[in-house]
């Protein structure tokens, strides 16, 4: 029988035979799985990069772990980083002249775009993702 490797862990173990597929190589690990799940959850909400509504209106389907990691493709050139800090230098306004003052885009978008960039996660609240057309997020953070 094929040796399955364990998400929490990264250690082969034997799978179980039948049912679904066991992506644990115990209970211990599926528990402390979904117990970070819960707490990088509760973060997001609290951080405001996912807020309850973008949750609840999510899409409804049943969401399956992968078998095996996928990468993210690679950055395109002058993208932002996941945890980059941009110099005030390197951020140019997109406001027509008289534009109200709104939130920092980079505090705004910045955390968004590390979600997407390293998870690809992207709210539906959010408008469309960086890879659609008509996305919100500022060219230049891009």
């Amino acid at each position: 029988m094929a040796e399955a490797t364990c998400l929490w862990c990264e250690k082969p173990f034997p799978p179980r035979r039948g049912g679904s597929p066991q992506r644990f190589c115990s209970a211990k690990h599926r528990s402390l799985f979904w117990s970070a799940l819960r707490r990088w959850g509760e973060r997001t909400v609290a951080a405001g990069i996912l807020t309850i509504a973008d949750i609840r209106n999510s899409d409804p389907t049943a969401c399956t772990l992968p078998g095996a990691a996928i990468s993210p493709p690679p950055l395109s050139q002058g993208g932002v980083q996941p945890g980059e800090v941009l110099d005030a230098g390197e951020i140019v306004e997109d406001k027509p002249s008289g534009a109200q003052p709104g939130p920092d885009p980079v505090h705004f978008w910045g955390p968004r775009l590390s979600l997407w960039l390293s998870r690809r996660i992207w709210a539906p609240g959010w408008g469309p993702r960086p890879d659609q057309d008509g996305c919100l997020v500022p060219d230049y953070l891009l």
